[in-house]
């Protein structure tokens, strides 16, 4: 808002909702790699509609953007093909943007490609959304340079942060000695279309937070990540 926004609605997600999930693993479709996102991502995309309906309502001649974070960026392409009409897709979705998104699969030619982490999920949205899908939105795509990804000795912090992005990065390109947020590799995170701006921001890392079985630990107020204003004043530009 303090950007000149009339406002900000996310789809707020529990780690309880994600819960539902479950389920999905018991189908064959996830033994056999063929997950539908409508279908087993139900609750996500419940999260994305209200926030969607309540930003209707509170503004209804404004068009939108729309932010994704992580997979959230693919799961936010699935949900406008699945759940817009061709009218709201044309007259209300001003852009879409993504953040740290793994939109693009392995190589090929990696052993990787036939160990898909989602089931079949991203590769849905590719065939169904591919690119930038929706024609007449701006499309942004925007991943950190803060890591790259190797092995070591494992004797200081860089070394650990470094590791644990070898670690994410191997089974998302095939190389885990690539450049990246520190969770996703940048030749993930760029949709191959020549429709879509990529934006690079060097020192910009994946989240605010680490993950815990209790409250999620913060990080400090200098860690250098997309949501850090110094981060946003690179790619906030790009929302109409």
């Amino acid at each position: 808002e303090s950007r000149g926004h009339e406002g900000v609605y996310p789809a707020a997600l529990s780690r309880v909702q994600w819960l539902r999930i479950l389920p999905s693993a018991l189908t064959s479709d996830y033994w056999n790699g063929e997950l539908k996102p409508q279908k087993a991502l139900t609750f996500y995309y419940e999260a994305i509609t209200e926030a969607y309906q309540k930003a209707r309502r509170e503004h209804p001649e404004s068009k939108i953007n729309f932010i994704g974070h992580s997979i959230g960026g693919w799961i936010l392409r699935a949900w406008l093909r699945d759940t817009l009409s061709p009218e709201e897709q044309k007259h209300v979705v001003a852009s879409v943007t993504t953040l740290g998104t793994p939109h693009n699969p392995p190589p090929e030619d990696s052993i990787w490609k036939s160990f898909d982490q989602t089931r079949g999920l991203l590769s849905f949205v590719n065939s169904q959304a591919p690119g930038a899908h929706l024609d007449g939105v701006k499309y942004t795509c925007v991943v950190g340079n803060a890591t790259r990804g190797r092995v070591s000795s494992l004797s200081d912090s860089d070394d650990i942060e470094s590791a644990v992005a070898f670690v994410s990065y191997l089974p998302l390109c095939g190389n885990g000695n690539v450049d990246g947020d520190g969770i996703v590799p940048i030749q993930n995170a760029l949709l191959d279309d020549d429709n879509c701006r990529k934006i690079i921001i060097q020192g910009a890392k994946h989240s605010a937070f680490l993950p815990s079985p209790g409250p999620s630990i913060m990080l400090p107020e200098d860690w250098l990540w997309y949501g850090s204003e110094d981060c946003m004043d690179q790619w906030a530009g790009e929302l109409l």
